[in-house]
């Protein structure tokens, strides 16, 4: 990926809110604040994107990936709303879970209902694509049957087979890598489980024209051309135990 990126003055229109946050916190999920333009320190957050998993004994359990940010402007795909191909090259907020053997699922998921589901093995192979994903996005009630409006706020669900995650890197406890400091944009709302897996876990953005596009992470993936697939890069996690149905 590349695109324009310019400096940002202050919080932009549109920007969610750390109470939002706060107000939306879910027991057992782990949260990550989109807050970082490409190739600047943390600021605004655009985004915030949970993952929490969910499923019983005995059962394969699903992957939960919430997320709340703003519409910025971008044009919707023509095509009908479900699963779409190069939703990158709109308006979309991502979630990357990277296991071993450079294994990584990768969510793509848009404002009005668009989405988009695949593995891959190394950076930008596909494996599988056009993975199942039960999606449904929603803006608030008042605005329902209303054109969009830049800055209006919306969220969505994701919800897709725990079988399709790669393979854990390790099992907690899982200590942050020795020389990064600790996620500044990263809650976990529970405390690690013996046995729980740890993945690389970050969440991007990204919107506008192609001319002046822009890219926001929620984890600092280097600098050069905007690029979400530096998956080397990514901080280890652990995802709490799956919460019962």
């Amino acid at each position: 990926m590349s695109g324009a990126h310019a400096r940002r003055a202050g919080a932009p229109a549109g920007a969610v809110r750390e109470s939002a946050q706060e107000a939306g916190a879910a027991g057992g999920a782990v949260r990550l604040a989109v807050d970082r333009l490409w190739g600047e320190g943390p600021g605004a957050t655009w985004a915030v994107v949970t993952l929490r998993l969910e499923g019983g004994a005995g059962e394969a359990g699903e992957l939960v990936v919430g997320v709340e940010a703003a519409w910025r402007g971008t044009p919707p795909p023509a095509e009908p709303l479900g699963a779409t191909w190069a939703l990158w090259e709109r308006e979309a907020v991502e979630c990357f879970v990277v296991g071993a053997g450079e294994e990584y699922l990768e969510l793509e998921l848009g404002p009005q209902g668009h989405h988009l589901a695949l593995t891959l093995r190394g950076a930008r192979r596909p494996t599988r694509w056009f993975l199942p994903v039960d999606y449904r996005a929603r803006r608030a009630p008042a605005r329902a049957g209303r054109p969009w409006e830049e800055g209006e706020p919306w969220w969505g669900e994701a919800r897709l087979s725990a079988a399709l995650l790669p393979p854990p890197l390790a099992l907690s406890p899982l200590a942050p890598p020795p020389l990064l400091p600790p996620p500044p944009t990263l809650v976990a709302d529970v405390p690690d489980a013996p046995g729980a897996p740890a993945y690389g876990l970050y969440a991007c953005a990204c919107w506008g024209p192609p001319s002046a596009r822009r890219y926001a992470t929620s984890w600092d993936l280097g600098g050069g051309a905007p690029d979400f697939h530096r998956v080397a890069l990514a901080p280890l996690l652990t995802l709490p135990p799956p919460r019962p149905r």
